[in-house]
């Protein structure tokens, strides 16, 4: 199958496994283009269908803003660099936005390897998902999944803001106040390769509880 109407956008800092996985990109999706946009050591790849961009400021949501405003295609998916995520799934969430979905979100919950998440992730992605079916009238699998795919329509109609990793709660949020259509999907999820970017849990799981709230009656 062709993906010449498919950008994947990966963040990256300094992660040891962004050229096995954006050579996984390229094979599983032909014609596809990928846009990294890296801080810290650069990405030795060289492709004709990979960007790379150098991030202009800090933050997890930042980086994948940067990598949005530089697509051009009509479905932009995104996906972590830590090797955590199948390639092979951004078909799963890109086909469901060739099917007429907005924002296709990849469920990492209920197919997860049992060893890939600590107990307290489980808890707190299990409580955040069940906010967000309650305050959005929603039955999405995993709100706060890393692999996803959008339309053009949706990135070209929502203003999205979040600098940090609560921008998956505000395109969720977002995506159902303004009625587009949300689909998700099971996918895989693994150990991933290298150290975890950000501490402070307990708190960064607050602020996303918080966000999940705010979106729901507010921009």
């Amino acid at each position: 199958m062709d993906y010449s109407d498919t950008t994947i956008v990966i963040p990256s800092k300094n992660e040891p496994a962004i050229e096995k996985v954006t050579k996984e990109i390229l094979k599983e999706l032909p014609s596809c283009k990928v846009i990294i946009v890296y801080m810290g050591s650069k990405p030795k790849i060289s492709s004709n269908r990979v960007a790379l961009i150098l991030q202009k400021g800090k933050g997890y949501g930042n980086a994948i803003l940067q990598g949005f405003s530089a697509s051009k295609s009509s479905i932009t998916g995104m996906m972590d660099a830590d090797g955590t995520y199948d390639p092979k799934d951004l078909k799963k969430v890109v086909s469901l936005v060739r099917e007429g979905a907005d924002l296709a979100i990849g469920s990492r919950l209920a197919s997860r390897r049992k060893d890939s998440m600590p107990f307290y992730i489980i808890l707190g992605n299990t409580i955040l998902t069940l906010a967000y079916r309650v305050l959005y009238f929603k039955n999405i699998g995993d709100s706060q999944s890393g692999l996803r795919a959008m339309s053009g329509k949706f990135l070209d109609s929502v203003k999205l803001n979040e600098k940090g990793m609560s921008l998956p709660t505000e395109m969720n949020g977002k995506a159902a106040r303004y009625g587009f259509r949300i689909a998700h999907v099971p996918i895989n999820y693994y150990v991933r390769v290298g150290d975890a970017k950000f501490s402070n849990k307990p708190m960064y799981g607050f602020k996303l509880l918080m966000n999940t709230i705010k979106y729901r009656f507010a921009d």
